[in-house]
């Protein structure tokens, strides 16, 4: 659209035309909305950029001084004249309030991220102790593996928490099922066959991926087995470290077909698994250190 002489700037022009664009018959009254200056806030960055790390000063309103100032500055050529003078004023402040407004909705989005990077990073260290142990053994034959059908391994992964965005169903797991896993009439004796078994990971209330059938190794070991999914279409690189826990690399491109993933995700995201049954008996046996703890604290009588 045509600019006047007093040549205000470029932001106030571009909201200008979006809201006469949503009602073209009412330019007296424009309806102009927040996220109108998005476009004009995200390009200048004034919004990500601001911390104290980077010289931000902030006043009583917790308005950064360094961005207030170099908006004034640009707009100081507009401080006269025009007949939409009180439009282009009132559309200046709604644009300071949508900035406040974004910054604070990046500041609460940094403040989630960080508590859920520290809660995942909790489950995947206890993940990698155990990996570093069975590293670390001498052993030559270590005790085999237990039964893996019929079991859940919760997984956790700070790949997924940064580069998949925030899911209100958080749950993830790999299931393997018990059905199949052994010759039934050899159920408990010592020569009983292995057989093949299946399962399924899940994530983002979905099923992202069917595990085609496997034999399951004998022996817990950091080694690497390949697994294939869907037919053959996918392979996951999986860990049997021992009877509970687990690793399991994804590649992105099989993520991205059921969950949103940001493009600047690494071709593969770890996920580290431990089992359900597991983590339900630690908890007990936790409560009941802390309640025996407890009882032994109370005075006596």
């Amino acid at each position: 659209m045509p600019r006047p002489m007093d040549n205000r700037p470029d932001w106030y022009y571009r909201v200008l035309s979006i809201a006469r664009a949503r009602q073209p018959r009412t330019w007296d009254d424009l309806d102009t909305r927040p996220e109108d200056y998005d476009e004009d806030i995200s390009e200048t960055d004034s919004v990500g950029s601001c911390s104290s790390q980077t010289g931000c000063e902030y006043d009583s309103n917790d308005e950064c001084t360094k961005h207030v100032l170099s908006d004034e500055d640009s707009d100081s050529s507009s401080a006269s004249g025009g007949s939409d003078i009180d439009s282009y004023y009132h559309m200046k402040q709604e644009r300071k309030q949508r900035k406040r407004e974004l910054r604070d909705q990046r500041k609460h989005a940094n403040e989630t991220l960080n508590k859920d990077l520290e809660y995942e990073r909790g489950y995947e260290n206890e993940v990698k102790e155990v990996l570093a142990k069975v590293q670390a053994s001498t052993k030559k034959k270590p005790a085999p593996l237990s039964r893996i059908g019929g079991r859940v391994f919760k997984i956790w992964s700070t790949d997924h928490v940064k580069y998949c965005p925030r899911d209100d169903a958080p749950t993830m797991y790999v299931e393997f099922y018990a059905k199949g896993e052994h010759d039934p009439d050899k159920q408990d004796a010592p020569e009983r066959k292995p057989k093949q078994i299946r399962g399924h990971m899940y994530m983002h209330s979905e099923v992202i991926c069917y595990l085609d059938r496997f034999i399951p190794p004998k022996l817990p070991s950091a080694k690497v087995y390949q697994l294939a999914a869907e037919g053959g279409k996918w392979k996951l690189d999986v860990q049997f470290i021992d009877d509970n826990y687990m690793t399991f690399k994804v590649s992105r491109e099989l993520i991205a077909t059921e969950v949103p993933v940001l493009p600047e995700a690494p071709p593969f995201l770890t996920y580290y698994g431990i089992c359900e049954d597991h983590m339900a008996r630690e908890e007990k046996r936790t409560r009941q250190e802390q309640e025996e703890q407890r009882r032994s604290a109370s005075p006596r009588r």
